[in-house]
């Protein structure tokens, strides 16, 4: 069965262009802050410096 909504008229309807231009800038916000995703990056960021080190420490490269 599908969800379907009915809009008493046009200025009750949702703009949906302007609600997806705001997810990706949320988003956009959250992936660059360090307050937001940005710290996961630089985790990751580190981790991979370690594991090269390592790997050079072993003689892996």
């Amino acid at each position: 069965m599908e969800n379907i909504v009915y809009f008493a008229d046009e200025a009750t309807k949702p703009d949906t262009a302007t609600q997806y231009a705001t997810a990706v800038d949320n988003w956009a916000l959250l992936s660059n802050s360090e307050d937001g995703f940005g710290f996961l990056f630089t985790i990751f960021g580190q981790l991979k410096d370690i594991a090269d080190g390592i790997s050079k420490l072993l003689g892996l490269v």
